[in-house]
């Protein structure tokens, strides 16, 4: 039988003491929530003639939504300067959340089924419930709240599943195709968003003779690509991957050692025998490699950082020289940050594409970094030594930083990822996703928070001996890809 969303089982929370502190009801009994009003974009035609004379359509094009998302919030009056009262006086931003809860108590933050995030709401209007009245009447006084908000979030409740590779050595990276096409049309012929992954390991197994297989049904099914683009001692330990041309996408890879090469492949032809390049070498030991901007691939070698501007075709001279490791590379969503991040608390910022890094302060007594994340707010998130941290000043100092959570002895925060990537511009800054690995071969963890970190719920774990790299998608908000140890594959989605 099916479940139906009914409004008694739809409770609001807020977080009245404002970022990253609990979420809470704002009340169960004295608000309401009207109809939320989400414009999707507008349709306009240009009509031309057929042979007989008869307009026709000729071009149909999208436009712009015509405004926000709205809503009304009604709340009682009790005597009280309320929650959306003080917001209103100080033009608040701030988000909310509708919660349904199938079963059990509305007001248990961990019980909810589906959640939608309201994210950087603004009260437009207020209206104070009418009163008194001419007669000797005794109507309740409630006043009304207009909101607009510039965008939604939707997430279910998740659950970890395994994926069967058939794999049976490490996988250390994961690259997935995720691009969307736009409108009526189809951008990209013959592909579906998140369903082409390919990941990369030991070169040593039946299965992974090139250290690398791939799925073009999201991780149903695997197959090894036809063609070794290393020795067959060298085990393959990055992947990017991005489409550049409407029916190509490039794979570039990296080694244990210093070599990368890549190869062009045609949609539908992901079988065929790969055209490998001739390859370059960066530095020593290749560390990290992030192809984070079409015309600049990011590689980390023994404590330098390299930039390739030709799609990893050719690399010039380091653009920073360094000794502590280089571990993670990211972007915040306009590109106007790339940090990276590693061993000694070393944490870097290049502004703007320049070709310069900067050096930035760590927390007090921080010690190697293995993660980071810059969600739209500006709010960084990073994991550093068995903790994830949260930073509200760009890293400029050390006061800037307060510890999350620690995770406990032996675990590392290897990847880091807030919810909403596009529809937001960078990720919500309360809604944090990060996988944990096991240094010493314990079971590696996911863990999620929907309140920026004042409270985590842990995914029930699945057997595994360490995680190693992790995707998130950036068009949906509800599937996330982890891989580990022994040919581990983890997938984040909605419980069954």
């Amino acid at each position: 039988m099916p479940v139906y969303i009914t409004q008694d089982r739809v409770i609001l929370y807020v977080q009245a003491d404002g970022p990253s502190t609990a979420m809470a009801p704002i009340s169960i009994e004295k608000h309401g929530m009207a109809d939320k009003v989400h414009p999707g974009p507008g349709r306009s035609v240009i009509f031309g003639r057929d042979a007989f004379g008869r307009y026709i359509p000729k071009i149909t094009q999208l436009d712009p939504p015509g405004g926000l998302n709205t809503s009304t919030i009604e709340e009682d009056g009790t005597g009280t300067i309320s929650y959306l009262a003080t917001q209103f006086d100080r033009i608040g931003c701030f988000p909310i959340q509708e919660r349904y809860v199938s079963c059990g108590r509305l007001d248990v933050a961990t019980n909810w089924d589906q959640l939608w995030h309201y994210g950087q709401n603004t009260i437009t209007q207020k209206t104070h419930g009418a009163g008194p009245t001419r007669e000797a009447a005794g109507a309740a006084v409630f006043d009304s709240y207009e909101v607009s908000w510039p965008y939604t979030i939707e997430l279910l409740k998740h659950a970890l599943t395994a994926l069967a590779t058939g794999e049976t050595e490490d996988i250390n990276d994961i690259a997935v195709l995720s691009d969307l096409s736009v409108g009526c049309g189809d951008c990209f012929p013959g592909y579906t968003p998140d369903e082409i992954i390919y990941l990369v390991g030991p070169t040593v197994s039946a299965l992974y003779p090139t250290g690398i297989i791939y799925s073009l049904d999201g991780g149903s099914t695997w197959a090894d690509i036809s063609d070794l683009p290393f020795d067959t001692d060298e085990n393959v330990t990055q992947i990017e991957m991005g489409f550049v041309t409407d029916t190509q996408f490039r794979v570039i890879v990296a080694n244990d050692a210093n070599d990368i090469k890549w190869a062009d492949v045609t949609l539908g032809a992901e079988g065929d025998p790969y055209s490998w390049s001739a390859g370059v070498e960066v530095g020593t030991i290749i560390t990290e490699m992030r192809w984070l901007f079409y015309n600049r691939l990011y590689v980390g070698a023994d404590g330098d950082i390299y930039v390739s501007t030709d799609q990893g075709d050719s690399f010039g001279s380091a653009i920073y020289t360094g000794t502590p490791q280089i571990n993670a590379i990211e972007r915040n969503y306009d590109g106007t940050n790339v940090w990276a991040v590693g061993a000694s608390n070393t944490i870097l910022r290049e502004r703007n594409q320049s070709g310069t890094f900067d050096t930035m302060v760590g927390p007090t007594g921080g010690g190697a970094f293995y993660s980071i994340f810059e969600a739209n707010d500006s709010r960084l998130y990073a994991g550093n030594g068995q903790s994830i941290y949260l930073n509200t000043n760009g890293a400029l100092n050390a006061g800037g930083w307060s510890s999350l959570k620690d995770f406990g002895a032996n675990k590392t925060v290897i990847s880091i990822n807030c919810a909403g990537w596009h529809k937001s511009q960078g990720g919500d800054s309360q809604l944090i996703r990060v996988a944990v690995d096991d240094t010493a071969g314990g079971t590696g963890e996911y863990w999620e928070t929907e309140d920026g970190g004042a409270s985590w719920r842990q995914l029930t774990p699945l057997a595994n001996a360490g995680y190693n790299a992790a995707y998130f998608s950036p068009i949906n908000d509800n599937f996330a890809l982890i891989g580990g140890d022994d040919g581990i594959l983890h997938k984040v989605s909605p419980e069954a």
